[in-house]
C-alpha cells in the first residue's frame, strides 16, 4: 500500500513539474498574445463587456449578451484581460502581484469553465492507469503489493551522473501520455487566459 502511494505521489508531483516547465516556456507567447488582434470583434465586446464585469450587479448582462452576440462567461472575461508584462529577473513571482490579486476570482472561475481536451488526464483511476501507466510499473507495484519486495520497482530508476541523488525514469508513463499531456498543454495555452509564471 505504502508503495502505491508512493507511485502516485511521484505521479502527481511529475504532473506539477510537467505544468509548471510547460507554464514556463510558453509565458512570453501567452503574455504577448493580444485577443483584439486575434479574434474579430473583440475590441467590441471588451467596451461591452466592461458593463457587465459584475454580473451580479448589472441585470442587463443577459440581454445584453443575446443582443449583440457577445458574453459575460467568466472565460470570455477573462481572455479579455492583458496580464502584465514579464520583465523582472529577481523575485518575478511578485511582478504584476496586484493585476493577479484582483482577477483571481474571476481567473479561477474562467478555469473551471474552461474545455478539457483529454479528460483521462485529470481523474486517477483504472482507466489512467490502463492508458497511462507503463505495464512495467504496474506489474513492478503488483510485484511490491503481493510482498515480493521493491527490487522491480528500484530497477525502473537509473540515477543521473549529472547530479547526485537525483533518479530518473523512462518507464513510468506511456508515450500515450506524453503526447495526451503535450496536447493538453498545448490546448490549455491557447485558450487564451492569461497564465502567471511559476516562481
Amino acid at each position: 500500500w505504502n508503495v502505491l502511494k508512493t507511485m502516485r505521489y511521484i505521479s502527481v508531483t511529475f504532473l506539477v513539474a510537467v505544468l509548471f516547465a510547460a507554464a514556463s516556456w510558453c509565458e512570453k507567447v501567452v503574455a504577448e498574445w493580444d485577443p483584439e488582434s486575434v479574434l474579430d470583434g473583440w475590441i467590441e465586446r471588451r467596451k461591452l463587456c466592461n458593463l457587465c464585469r459584475n454580473p451580479e450587479q448589472d441585470a442587463s448582462c443577459s440581454g445584453l449578451e443575446v443582443a449583440v452576440g457577445g458574453s459575460c462567461r467568466a472565460l470570455d472575461r477573462a481572455r479579455l484581460l492583458k496580464a502584465p508584462l514579464v520583465t523582472m529577473m529577481k523575485d518575478g513571482e511578485f511582478e504584476g502581484g496586484d493585476f493577479w490579486e484582483d482577477n483571481d476570482a474571476l481567473l479561477s472561475q474562467a478555469w473551471s469553465e474552461a474545455p478539457r481536451r483529454h479528460l483521462g488526464l485529470y481523474s486517477f483511476d483504472q482507466s489512467f492507469e490502463h492508458e497511462y501507466i507503463t505495464p512495467e510499473l504496474l506489474q513492478a507495484t503488483a510485484a511490491a503489493r503481493k510482498g515480493e519486495g521493491e527490487a522491480k520497482l528500484h530497477s525502473l530508476f537509473r540515477a543521473m551522473p549529472v547530479c547526485e541523488g537525483i533518479w530518473a525514469s523512462d518507464k513510468l508513463f506511456t508515450t500515450t501520455f506524453t503526447e495526451h499531456m503535450l496536447e493538453e498543454l498545448d490546448h490549455l495555452q491557447f485558450l487564451g487566459i492569461p497564465l502567471r509564471r511559476p516562481n
